[in-house]
């Protein structure tokens, strides 16, 4: 994501990527799809501090951003005497946990329930997810 201009051209040709990155509805959406996800990272990490596997935690965060690459979860395996399969069990669950957390945040945030999946698509929409 490239940071907004600050200020809008005059010109009438201006690309819709400029004006895309200068809408301050969509910052906003934008910083608050970034809080969510940041506060269910920080829930995420306290569960996991809570049940001592800080460590290990620490090691699979990545994950949650991004697909692991090749040889990454034999040296994580290594590191906490863990299987490769191990890891990648212990990765989905923390993925999947992460996710559960995020919806939970959303579902506070909008007037009913059945409107949480619909506000979810569109604010990881607003950060490219």
């Amino acid at each position: 994501m490239k940071p907004p201009s600050g200020a809008k051209s005059s010109s009438s040709a201006e690309s819709p990527e400029a004006t895309v990155h200068t809408d301050p509805t969509l910052a906003f959406d934008r910083a608050w799809a970034n809080t969510l996800i940041t506060h269910a990272l920080r829930e995420l990490e306290h569960e996991q501090s809570g049940t001592g596997r800080t460590a290990l935690f620490g090691s699979l965060k990545e994950f949650l951003q991004r697909k692991a690459g090749p040889g990454e979860y034999d040296a994580i395996a290594r590191t906490h005497g863990m299987t490769k399969g191990a890891v990648a069990a212990a990765t989905h669950r923390l993925n999947r946990r992460f996710g559960e957390l995020v919806r939970q945040n959303v579902r506070e945030t909008v007037a009913t329930p059945d409107l949480a999946e619909e506000e979810l698509s569109y604010l990881f929409s607003t950060i490219g997810g």
